[in-house]
């Protein structure tokens, strides 16, 4: 009986682990390995993989593409947002007068993240529809990594979300909804420790 109850715990484990993060390893500035696990939470620095990683951008930039390593040193704005979604779409207006009267570019990196393009917005018309020229890149189809290092794909993915990550690109704050009050508060609150 005992042997059978040992199975039984032995397959839970192994059924709980399997179901966890994705665990993956970086090195630590003392050269030490560090786990980290996906998605990532608050508090975790993004491993150099993910930070250094190409994406292209387009619209809002004359470059052809990014790495969050580019704005080491300023505080990181990712706003993760599907092209489906109408209430994505309506918080640009809010979100381009919130950076406009509040923070400069040496301050604070503005990236909209953009899924499901075509449904029925293009890169260029979501762009469009707002003042500011920040970079919008594509996470989308086969190149989808980014909603996944940051929330659990187990269900529907949900927009629109937002990331704070600040200067040393550790992940500070994850918002399930947008809130332009809330926003400005942690990204003030960010650049203040610049």
């Amino acid at each position: 009986m005992k042997s059978k109850i040992h199975i039984v715990l032995v397959l839970i484990s192994i059924f709980l682990i399997s179901c966890g993060s994705d665990p993956a390893t970086q090195s630590d500035l003392d050269g030490e390995e560090v786990i980290v696990e996906l998605p990532y939470g608050e508090g975790d620095v993004l491993m150099l993989e993910h930070s250094d990683m190409n994406f292209s951008i387009c619209y809002g930039s004359e470059n052809d593409s990014l790495k969050f390593s580019d704005f080491s040193g300023k505080v990181i704005l990712l706003n993760l947002a599907a092209s489906w979604w109408g209430p994505c779409y309506n918080e640009i207006p809010g979100m381009d007068a919130m950076v406009q009267e509040n923070f400069t570019e040496d301050q604070v990196a503005f990236i909209t993240v953009l899924d499901d393009l075509g449904q029925p917005h293009t890169c260029d018309s979501w762009g469009n529809h707002g003042e500011m020229n920040y970079p919008y890149i594509i996470d989308d189809g086969q190149t989808y990594f980014i909603y996944e290092w940051f929330f659990s794909t187990t269900n529907n993915p949900d927009f629109p979300k937002n990331i704070l990550i600040d200067h040393n690109m550790e992940v500070q704050y994850k918002l399930e909804a947008y809130s332009e009050e809330l926003l400005k508060l942690y990204i003030q609150e960010l650049v203040n420790s610049l």
